[in-house]
This record gives structure tokens, sequence and C-alpha cells, in this order.
């Protein structure tokens, strides 16, 4: 094998390395919005204490009875699109939250769109 094979197989196992990396970061990147972060949040917490894990929201509704809902999206098109939304009482405190994920078929659908 020549000098010039070697490093045009050398290119070629680095090229597909990189490839490889490039795609395990895209499906794998971490997200604000997940099961795991939502699992963090606790009843009783603030405002402030719920956007230290998953950062601000302009997405709010008034529920009525002095209870309003958050809502968290995951943004980008990479990954499963996901929301929390984190219901909050008269007083600002966490009393209730949920998390909801789309489904692989959905998620497989979307990509396969684009």
């Amino acid at each position: 094998m020549t000098t010039r094979s070697r490093i045009l197989v050398l290119a070629g196992v680095f090229s597909l390395l990189l490839i490889g990396l490039g795609a395990v970061w895209f499906i794998h990147a971490p997200a604000r919005v997940s099961a795991e972060s939502c699992a963090h949040i606790q009843r009783g917490m603030s405002k402030e204490e719920v956007a230290s894990i998953l950062g601000q929201t302009s997405d709010w509704v008034n529920m009525g009875a002095d209870v309003h809902s958050a809502y968290y999206h995951s943004e980008g098109s990479r990954g499963r699109k996901a929301t929390i939304e984190v219901r909050f009482d008269k007083d600002d405190r966490v009393f209730d939250k949920a998390f909801e994920e789309e489904s692989t078929e959905a998620w497989v659908d979307r990509l396969l769109r684009y």
C-alpha cells in the first residue's frame, strides 16, 4: 500500500468518525425540557427556582381562581419535541406539573419530511 493510499484510508476513517460523533451529538444533545428536568421540579418551588431548572418562558395561561400555568417547550427541530406544564398557586408556588413528549412515530415522520 502506497503512502497516498494510506493517507486516503486514514482520511476516510477520520471522516466517518467525525460523522458518527456528529450523529450521536445530534440525537443525544441535552435538552432543558426533558423528563429528567421535570423530575427536579418539586411541589412548593418558586417561579425563580423553576426558571433556574427550565429557563424563562413567555407561555403563561391563567387558569382562574388565582391559579396559572407555565408551559416550557423544547426548542429546535432536533430530537423529540417535549412540553412541561408547571402549575402555580396564588402564592406563585408549584402545586402540580406534567411532562409530555412527542411519540417516536411522530418524531420519525417529522424527520423524514425534512
